[in-house]
């Protein structure tokens, strides 16, 4: 899973790059779902997903209203936050909240929100 808006810093179209070299039977038992409203440059991550025919895999959900957040999180196997860029990270404290596994890029402001807790 993975929340944020859509758009190029969000390194959306990298972690849909790694979605699909996942064998078929990962894709088969996870899809990827992909919390966020849209951003700037957003046709290009639905482009790439076309292209990869990764439609039945990956499931955008758009905007979702904050009360909905925790039962998505909690529906995840694995949050996943790829940016190139972040300020802060708070959908990282949301996924520790909910007690699922985060993985994240070892960048900006993201290894101190994580410290120790998240796979980089």
């Amino acid at each position: 899973m993975f929340v944020g808006t859509l758009e190029p810093r969000k390194n959306i179209e990298g972690l849909i790059q790694a979605y699909n070299l996942l064998n078929d039977g990962l894709k088969k038992k996870y899809k990827l779902v992909i919390c966020g409203g849209n951003g700037w440059y957003y046709d290009k991550i639905f482009k790439l997903v076309n292209d990869l025919k990764l439609n039945d895999n990956i499931i955008f959900t758009g905007y979702a209203k904050e009360q909905d957040m925790s039962s998505i999180y909690s529906g995840a196997s694995l949050f996943v936050f790829p940016s190139f860029y972040e300020g802060f990270g708070l959908p990282i404290l949301e996924a520790f909240t909910c007690g699922i596994p985060v993985l994240v890029s070892n960048n900006s402001s993201l290894p101190e929100v994580a410290g120790n807790a998240a796979v980089y």
